[in-house]
């Protein structure tokens, strides 16, 4: 505020106190000019300062306690403006009816201010009106900071003195002008009003201390009450602040008492479910939804009701489709759909039990209180006015005799079903549509009886048809009756549309047929709300541009009418209106979408019990949805708030009353019905609108854009309830038990059959499909090294030779022992391999006392049979080698010299566990990623001097003369064909046994010739291919082809394309010329390479469709310019559909 307002204030004060005013001949009541409204102003400020002169001078006895006040008064207060317009300028004070600027007033008087005023007025005296009336009655200006309406924040105290004393007054919360005003003028004496008459039938001190006690107790009750401003509250005085008052009289403490606040909603729930009995009818009882869906009447009603109209819509369907072989109805004969309905099904079904009733109104409903609600009523009480779904108690003060009578489920489902008997038992397509509702086609009976084709009219072949029908419905409707005792109406028609109208007004207990001439008539005079499918919402729009009735809208256009309610809606109505409706009986609407709701007993008392109940609804919405065996992509949630003019008991008893409906709809990334993640989706739905939670009345989640559950892997009758999308591997063979006989075949038969193992191992890898089986010539090779040792598929050692990870070769026994049995079988496999079981019997024992070599496998082997001789070492490759690698390699030559007995000789290096290859593929040389790599080059100059068709690996290198094992035979006499028995062989499967005997036939051709050839080829390792298996190997994928463009712009994105089309269309249809034939011809190929190149039909379908759209919108100069545009449509859409049929692709279908 500082020295501005000062002196703003005192300049608008001086002038106020200086205004004289004699009588009405000053220049203010003059007449204005025209356009001088800021003179007008003027004037009419001076004015009101002449009524304040008046009031003074007619208030000369009153102290001027506001003497050097200027006061305006902002929005509503209590008491008004004119009373404290009376007391502040009667007690000296002066008034603004205008405020110019903010510092000409030195107080602003409001009771409540916006956020936005909150925030402007934050630096100025901002009071409650309670500070002009307490000054008053106190005779004195009462320090206006003790009535601030602004605070500064609510921890921050406010130093001040009152009385010689200093005083600490702690700041509250602002709250509204009803809370400020309890200690108003009005307000006072309204109290003292209402004690004088209580006192006139009571004690006095009686009341004065229960009013007293009651004070106490509200305030008392809740901690974070906070009372009334005034001008003592949260003041601490140094010393008594009473002493030196006088007291208070009896009806002046009962006045100046604050009255207990208003409850909020959470308060009021938690008094609410401090009964037991409410708490268990409520969400305070964790099984309440279970119990509500259990005992609930209208869900009960309504799952009763879809039950039974799924199992008549069975019966129905198995009568369809036995009726699909028929020969189809010619397109364009003449229908005659028949709507049948019951009157008052519930009403008419349950007085048969009470026939002394049927000329009296009735209703069904499931009590007589007053919060009961009608279900059904007769046709007596409808002329009442009574309506389905209106309360009792409205209903009674309708008709006060109305008779009320309870549910008969089992009544209501013996009719239902014998209705449908009669409608199954006419010759026709049928359509359920509700338990008491059908459809039913019988244009085949009435064509064939009127003897025509049902196109043309021959002589009364017309009147024969429609007689035929005519007598089909009294049929069925003295059938209906004779079965079920209760009438039905039945409406005829071409069309359904037609059938629906026309059933309205055969009710009750008739019939009516509209004829083809009088369709438009009588549909004419229907209001749009008359029409199926057709609501007050629809109904209000139309309104909007006049139309009532169903023949206003055939003036207006159909774009008019897509225009105002979208292209589905509008196109419908339009062709209601012309009694048009191109719907079959007998199509089955599909389910689309499952939901669960709950709008009673909603009643929570904090955050976490209302998203609690929120996650037990999306878990029973999730149980439905498996149930259906569906699940959704668009969730839905529907939230019902406490009104703010409701009170907080509704009418019904844990109703939700009159409420405020929110919804809002959330996409899902895939389709999914697990509760916790509809679940979550909910929760932060809720969050979002950030509701107390003791104003939510109602609540529900529904699942949208439904898809089927497809059968899972699992098993034969498992269905997947995860959204989460799954590979779908091959399925691993059916694994057999192995033979409970240790003997050569059945080990033969376990190294290539999957063993079942008991316990389900943590750690183990999901099967893969298997890798294609090894040649011949591979298993050759790995014929001369039997101590390798292969284990099943489901004991294979870890893959070693394929992780990025650096595996250590050296185990340590006791480690290994230590070890889970399952981990210590990947390890170290038992299990041996056919190869290692054939070659048992010639193998030669050789010594393994040696450590294993980390280059070699993960388990022993022997290390003098596993190096070549040193002469095969290449010096320059060896010097290359890291000093580590180097020293470990030469480390192991001496060992070789140490040995005695042992002859030296050259041997092949064992070869670690690999996965299958086939001949075609590049061959791994080594088994960790660094080591084995420059190992295995340490050997070329070696292997150059081979023949040049000579390529094998190291582990197969073995061209020239076979090494002597031991002085016995070669390998290739090791295992002779007849050794091999024949029921061995016919054990294995048919590739290993193709590749054994083949390789016995290789085996054969080396002995005769001494020599072995391998005919594997190994290729030539580059510099390139080394570097590449060092480090990560990176696929080169073919570039993908540039998407097509237009126009020497390169347009390709579809508002782009939009935007050129659009001034294509423009700029062509004026000229009266039409399109170009080489711009179409342009534009066709760039669609078509859309369609083959790009692979985008909707971008092309999209352009199509937007260019058909300009063409039905534009306005051409003359006919043969808008012919020459649809002939150029036309070709886009030939060419496009034949771009599309090119790929194999079904053809599409053009919106225009």
């Amino acid at each position: 505020m500082g020295s501005r307002l000062e002196k703003n204030s005192g300049f608008v004060r001086k002038r106020i106190e200086s205004h004289t005013f004699s009588d009405e001949q000053g220049e203010e009541y003059e007449g204005s000019k025209f356009g001088g409204f800021a003179d007008y102003m003027r004037r009419k400020k001076i004015k009101l300062q002449n009524l304040d002169v008046e009031i003074r001078a007619n208030s000369a006895d009153k102290p001027t306690i506001f003497r050097g006040v200027v006061v305006h008064v902002n929005g509503y207060t209590q008491p008004p403006l004119s009373d404290l317009h009376n007391l502040v300028v009667s007690h000296g004070g002066g008034f603004l009816q205008y405020l110019d600027a903010k510092t000409s007033a030195t107080h602003v008087i409001a009771s409540h201010l916006t956020p936005k005023k909150t925030v402007e007025f934050g630096k100025y005296r901002v009071v409650k009106p309670a500070w002009v009336v307490d000054s008053v009655k106190a005779g004195k200006l009462l320090p206006w900071d003790a009535y601030r309406l602004v605070d500064e924040g609510v921890t921050q105290k406010v130093l001040g003195f009152e009385s010689g004393h200093m005083v600490s007054q702690a700041n509250s919360q602002p709250r509204s002008y009803r809370d400020h005003s309890d200690t108003g003028w009005y307000a006072t004496q309204l109290r003292q009003n209402q004690q004088e008459q209580n006192r006139s039938h009571a004690d006095p001190s009686a009341i004065s201390r229960a009013g007293e006690d009651a004070c106490t107790e509200g305030v008392a009750g809740d901690a974070n009450f906070a009372a009334p401003d005034s001008p003592g509250d949260g003041l601490t005085h140094a010393q008594n602040p009473v002493q030196g008052l006088g007291p208070l009289a009896p009806e002046s403490r009962g006045a100046l008492k604050p009255e207990k606040r208003e409850l909020t909603a959470e308060e009021h729930n938690s008094i609410l479910l401090s009964n037991p009995h409410m708490a268990k009818s409520s969400t305070a009882n964790p099984d309440f939804i279970n119990q509500y869906y259990r005992e609930s009447r209208l869900h009960h009603l309504s799952t009763w009701k879809a039950e039974l109209k799924a199992q008549m819509q069975a019966r129905t369907q198995e009568k369809l489709s036995s009726q699909q072989l028929k020969p189809k109805r010619a397109p364009g004969a003449r229908r005659y759909i028949m709507h049948v309905d019951f009157d008052s099904f519930f009403a008419a079904v349950s007085l048969r039990k009470h026939p002394q009733l049927v000329d009296k109104p009735v209703v069904i409903a499931h009590g007589s209180g007053p919060g009961s609600e009608i279900a059904s009523c007769n046709y007596p009480a409808r002329k009442y006015g009574i309506k389905n779904g209106m309360w009792m108690k409205a209903a009674l003060s309708m008709c006060p005799n109305l008779k009320i009578l309870p549910y008969d489920y089992n009544a209501y489902e013996e009719a239902s079903r014998r209705f449908y008997d009669c409608i199954l038992a006419v010759d026709g397509v049928v359509q359920s549509i509700s338990i008491d509702e059908a459809l039913l086609d019988v244009s085949e009976q009435c064509i064939k009886a009127g003897g025509s084709d049902g196109k043309g009219i021959s002589e009364g072949s017309l009147y024969r048809e429609q007689e035929h029908a005519q007598h089909l419905a009294r049929d069925l409707r003295a059938a209906v009756k004779e079965k079920t005792g209760c009438d039905v109406s039945v409406g005829i028609g071409g069309n359904i549309l037609l059938a629906k109208v026309a059933l309205r007004k055969a009710k009750p207990a008739g019939q009516h047929l509209i004829k083809p001439d009088d369709v438009l008539d009588f549909i004419g005079e229907l209001s749009v709300t008359d029409l199926p499918g057709v609501a007050w919402s629809i109904g209000n729009k139309l309104e909007e541009i006049g139309v009532k009735f169903v023949k206003d809208i055939r003036v207006l256009t159909k774009e008019k009418l897509i225009n105002t309610l979208g292209p589905k809606t509008g196109e419908k109505i339009w062709e209601y209106s012309r009694g048009i409706d191109k719907q079959a009986v007998g199509d089955q609407v599909v389910r689309k979408s499952v939901s669960a709701e709950i709008n009673w007993g909603i009643r929570f008392v904090n955050q976490q019990q209302a998203e609690e109940f929120v996650q037990s609804l999306t878990d029973e919405l999730s149980r439905r949805l498996l149930e259906q065996l569906v699940k959704g992509r668009q969730l839905t949630m529907k939230i019902m708030r406490k009104a703010a003019d409701a009170g907080l008991d509704p009418p019904k008893n844990l109703g939700h009353g009159k409420c405020d409906t929110f919804n809002k709809s959330v996409v899902l990334g895939v389709a999914t019905n697990d509760g916790a993640v509809i679940g979550k989706e909910a929760i932060a739905i809720l969050r979002s609108y950030n509701f107390p939670p003791g104003e939510l009345r109602g609540l529900g989640v529904q699942m949208q854009k439904l898809e089927p559950l497809k059968p899972s892997m699992a098993g034969p009758g498992g269905f997947m309830d995860s959204s989460q999308r799954r590979l779908q591997f091959k399925k691993p063979e059916t694994p057999t038990p192995a033979s409970p006989v240790p003997s050569e075949q059945g080990k033969m038969a376990s190294a290539r059959t999957p063993r079942i193992k008991d316990a389900v191992d943590p750690i183990e890898e999901v099967p893969t499909p298997e890798k294609p089986k090894p040649s011949a010539a591979i298993l050759g090779a790995a014929d001369a090294h039997p101590t390798i040792e292969e284990d099943d598929s489901f004991q294979k050692p870890l893959n070693v030779s394929g992780t990025q990870f650096l595996l250590p070769s050296q185990i340590d026994p006791a480690v290994l022992a230590e070890l889970p049995a399952d981990i210590r079988n990947k390890l170290a496999p038992k299990q041996k391999s056919i190869l290692d079981i054939m070659n048992k019997s010639v193998q030669p024992a050789l010594p393994s006392d040696e450590p294993v070599s980390r280059s070699v496998s993960p388990y022993p082997i022997d290390n003098d049979a596993a190096l070549p001789n040193q002469s095969q070492l290449d010096p320059e490759i060896l010097a290359a080698l890291p000093p580590d690698v180097r020293e470990e390699i030469l480390a192991q030559y001496p060992q070789q010299g140490k040995r005695s007995g042992t002859p030296t000789h050259q041997s092949l290096l064992a070869q670690s566990p690999q996965k299958p290859r086939t001949l075609g593929a590049s061959r791994k040389l080594v088994v960790t990623p660094t080591k084995k790599q420059k190992t295995a080059s340490l050997f070329s100059k070696a292997r150059s001097k081979q023949p040049a068709d000579s390529s094998s690996t190291l582990i197969q290198s073995n061209f020239g003369p076979v090494a002597r094992l031991g002085g016995g035979e070669s390998p290739s006499n090791a295992y002779p064909l007849e050794e091999i028995s024949e029921s061995l062989l016919d054990e294995l499967p048919p590739d290993i046994r193709a590749e054994i005997i083949a390789e016995q036939k290789r085996n054969r051709m080396e002995a005769r010739s001494g020599l072995y050839f391998d005919t594997k080829k190994r290729p030539k390792v580059t510099a390139q291919a080394d570097a590449t298996a060092r480090g990560q190997q990176k696929l080169q994928l073919p570039k993908l082809p540039d998407k097509p463009t237009f126009t020497s712009r390169k347009l390709s994105s579809l508002p782009d394309l939009r935007d050129a089309i659009s001034a294509w269309v423009k700029e062509f249809s004026v000229d009266g010329d039409g399109p170009d034939s080489e711009d179409v011809t342009a534009l066709s190929e760039y669609l078509c390479k859309v369609v083959s190149v790009e692979r985008d039909m909707a971008k092309a379908v999209a352009v199509v469709n937007w260019l058909g759209m300009l063409l039905d919108y534009e306005k051409f100069d003359t006919e043969d310019t808008h012919l020459t545009w649809e002939k150029a449509l036309a070709v886009l859409k030939r060419d496009v559909q034949h771009a599309i049929t090119e790929r194999g692709l079904p053809r599409v279908v053009f919106d225009y």
